[in-house]
């Protein structure tokens, strides 16, 4: 009898979760008695590569929703500037990511900085989904402005799932 990886239970050859804990023992659609390898190993330079590609993307990000406060927003017969409030909203947003990007250059992002860039990226896609949902009852055209944060905010976004995936795979270590 195999033992679990998880729970170290004796686990009957043809379970396919164990008993004790309910972890999975042999991937979907595998024949019987196979074990389940786990998740694929993961080294400190894999760790290494993911965090430098995700402080990038951090500050791209941070850069997009900066050059976002400088283009039009909107173009009807002619273009709409940002308000003051608006740029200053953007730059401290803008700030959030550079901030998350330093973090995770620096190697100091923990917990606390990765549930801060989901809550920040929760808010700023609800922000882009209500900013076009104006644009479409509208009647005027979203300037590049717009897409410029928009970009900025997809960044962000996959930045955050980036740096997700890098806590996970670090706590296997």
């Amino acid at each position: 009898m195999p033992d679990c990886r998880d729970c170290g239970a004796s686990v009957p050859r043809e379970e396919l979760f164990c008993p004790g804990c309910g972890a999975p023992l042999a991937p979907p659609g595998a024949p019987i008695g196979t074990t389940f390898a786990g998740p694929a190993p993961v080294s400190r330079a894999g760790i290494e590569r993911r965090l430098g590609v995700t402080a990038k993307g951090f500050f791209i990000a941070a850069g997009a929703l900066v050059a976002a406060t400088v283009l039009p927003w909107a173009s009807t017969f002619g273009f709409v500037d940002l308000s003051a409030g608006a740029i200053v909203y953007l730059l401290a947003f803008a700030g959030a990511y550079a901030y998350a990007g330093q973090a995770v250059r620096q190697r100091t992002a923990g917990i606390g900085v990765l549930v801060g860039s989901w809550v920040i990226n929760v808010w700023m896609v609800l922000n882009v989904i209500l900013l076009f949902a104006a644009f479409d009852n509208g009647g005027a055209s979203p300037g590049l402005g717009v897409f410029c944060a928009t970009f900025g905010v997809g960044s962000g976004a996959l930045a955050t799932v980036r740096l997700h995936r890098a806590y996970l795979a670090a706590r296997r270590l």
